[in-house]
């Protein structure tokens, strides 16, 4: 999923150098297509334990986000689960083809949902914001 979004996004971002700069508008028609694309197959299970649930794109919010089911519970991945899954995002949105993006003032968001349990009814979730520095 990620590395079709790249393929694309590069086309917009890393276009020659008389091209036109980065468009807000180029950029959201770009991801909504993608979208259309990726949500035909959700759910889509990556492996065993993780489930791709599709993107939505919000244009005039400047938002991106990304929905996944991990079909473990989160002790199950260790205790600072939430911080590590959030430095995870960071690492793979904050670099080309997606930093030119959010330095322009795009979200990238990514939506983890948990199964659920008795503590949890609907499941955890955690929601990570790409902040690039």
């Amino acid at each position: 999923m990620i590395a079709r979004a790249a393929v694309l996004i590069g086309v917009i971002l890393l276009a020659p150098a008389g091209a036109a700069a980065f468009s807000d508008e180029d950029f959201c028609r770009a991801m909504q297509a993608r979208a259309q694309t990726e949500n035909i197959r959700k759910p889509s299970w990556v492996d065993r334990e993780m489930r791709d649930d599709g993107v939505t794109v919000l244009c005039v919010q400047r938002t991106i986000e990304f929905r996944r089911f991990f079909n473990i519970h989160p002790t199950g991945i260790g205790s600072d689960w939430e911080r590590r899954l959030a430095a995870d995002w960071n690492r793979r949105q904050c670099r080309e083809p997606w930093i030119e993006a959010i330095r322009g003032g795009w979200r990238l968001v990514e939506i983890t949902r948990f199964p659920k349990s008795n503590a949890y009814p609907h499941g955890q979730e955690l929601r990570a914001v790409a902040e690039c520095r």
